[in-house]
């Protein structure tokens, strides 16, 4: 895998079913989610967390290869995911602790 984030970066994650519990709450009770800002993630993880994580699902090694833009975009990554990646590393994320106390 390669990118641009720096090994540090935390990544935001969810999934499909977290997604929609979260929907079914803000449907359920829209007042208490209007005009709010909410970090739905489920998870923080490193891009090297992530390639451990899938090295251990796949029994393969996985590996991170930060690259410059050029070359992100050289290899195929849409320029508009390689300036993501690099916003990622220059904002820092919002704490999710408490996220689920939300729905």
């Amino acid at each position: 895998m390669f990118g641009r984030w720096e090994p540090e970066t935390l990544i935001k994650l969810t999934c499909g079913e977290d997604t929609a519990r979260f929907a079914r709450a803000v449907f359920e009770d829209p007042e208490k989610f209007n005009k709010k800002d909410i970090d739905a993630s489920g998870d923080e993880l490193t891009i090297i967390q992530i390639a451990d994580v899938l090295s251990k699902a796949k029994k393969k090694q996985v590996t991170y290869e930060k690259v410059s833009y050029e070359e992100a975009v050289r290899r195929g990554m849409f320029e508009g995911t390689v300036a993501a990646h690099e916003w990622m590393n220059a904002v820092p994320g919002f704490d999710i602790s408490e996220t689920y106390a939300l729905f």
